[in-house]
């Protein structure tokens, strides 16, 4: 049995595929920073409170991903499993094996229903081919009276200096959901990051919401003020 059937079969697929279109590519920027506000989220927040224990992924394979294989029921298995994730899906014969061609050009999402399921799907939609991005929002963003949604389709890159401004700015990005990667160059360490679906934090008041959109935007995301759970 293949991983994709095995998760399907325990439940761990909780919600259909929905749909968003954008493209994921990269950008350089060396734009400044700038200082996130200072009211993250909201107070009615207490610490012994959990973030809802539901996770979700968003997957893309722009670009055609081959395979080969020289057993049939496994070449049959994986087109199957792509072909229910929403992929275009070509097979063909080639002498002693099968090529299993497939991509999807737009942005899907899963939502699952525990961590452990979402890495299980992360790690086989990576194997798989697909460019993957799964936003983790912190705890203190899971509640308030007033939500923010955001967006950044295109990696946007900078160059590190190890301040500790520019580590705020890194933690925060992490915080909010974003895919960040940081690599260390010498001396210096160029910052790259995206949310190439919307995504959602909630913030204590209107008024937080207000400067987190600004911030945001000073960043190159889209955003906009959202309605709260």
């Amino acid at each position: 049995m293949s991983l994709f059937q095995a998760w399907k079969q325990r439940g761990v697929l909780v919600v259909a595929i929905a749909f968003a279109g954008m493209q994921a590519g990269y950008a350089q920027d060396n734009s400044g920073i700038g200082k996130e506000p200072d009211n993250r989220g909201s107070s009615k927040l207490a610490s012994h409170e959990k973030a809802p224990a539901e996770e979700s992924i968003s997957f893309r394979l722009p670009d055609w991903k081959q395979m080969h294989f020289h057993d049939a029921q496994e070449a049959e298995k994986h087109l199957n499993a792509v072909e229910q994730l929403g992929c275009v899906v070509k097979k063909s014969q080639h002498g002693d094996h099968i090529d299993v061609r497939y991509h999807c050009q737009e942005w899907k999402s899963m939502t699952l229903e525990n961590a452990e399921a979402a890495k299980q799907w992360n790690d086989w939609l990576v194997s798989a081919g697909f460019d993957v991005f799964s936003p983790r929002v912190d705890a203190a963003f899971s509640s308030g009276e007033a939500a923010v949604q955001f967006r950044l389709a295109e990696f946007k890159s900078l160059h590190g200096d190890g301040s500790a401004e520019q580590n705020q700015f890194v933690e925060t990005l992490k915080k909010v959901g974003c895919d960040v990667r940081v690599t260390e160059h010498g001396n210096h360490s160029d910052i790259r990051f995206r949310a190439p679906t919307w995504c959602k934090i909630c913030v204590a008041d209107e008024a937080a919401a207000n400067q987190w959109v600004e911030w945001f935007k000073t960043q190159g995301f889209e955003a906009k003020v959202g309605e709260a759970d």
